[in-house]
């Protein structure tokens, strides 16, 4: 079930890459495979308490942005999109709370040093593809997690 994941991901991750929009058909495609992933893995108990305590270190996260933001004087809709969201909270059920900000924090990471490295080589625009940055480190997550489940 969880290979079905890569089908939507890996549009939306080309579509964010290419003209940073993704299609809402390909993140609630992703959101409801993701979704029946955690409560079939999980049970329902165990998905939804990890997507209510994921939702809330995700609500921190926000009001930092939304402070950072305000301070660089620049309105949230500038800087990301409902899209960015969405897929973030859609990842919330599948890890717990305390794996859910290693991987947040690591694929902000890899996100943003490979978008400085292209920026700086003037291979990308000014908007960073996160949606693309954190669906490839998601892959990379469901690789790892699929070969060493099944040793």
């Amino acid at each position: 079930m969880k290979l079905l994941l890569l089908i939507p991901l890996s549009l939306m991750v080309i579509s964010d890459f290419r003209s940073r929009e993704v299609c809402l058909w390909h993140l609630l495609l992703f959101g409801s495979i993701q979704i029946t992933v955690a409560i079939a893995g999980y049970g329902m108990a165990e998905a939804g308490k990890n997507m209510l305590c994921n939702t809330l270190i995700c609500l921190a996260i926000c009001l930092f942005c939304i402070a950072w933001f305000r301070f660089r004087g620049k309105r949230v809709k500038e800087m990301t999109g409902l899209g960015d969201l969405l897929f973030i909270w859609f990842l919330t059920p599948v890890f717990t709370y305390s794996e859910f900000p290693v991987f947040i924090t690591v694929s902000f990471i890899v996100t943003l040093t490979a978008w400085v490295i292209g920026y700086l080589a003037g291979k990308v625009t000014r908007d960073v593809p996160l949606i693309s940055g954190m669906g490839l480190c998601y892959v990379s997550f469901l690789t790892y997690s699929f070969i060493y489940q099944y040793d």
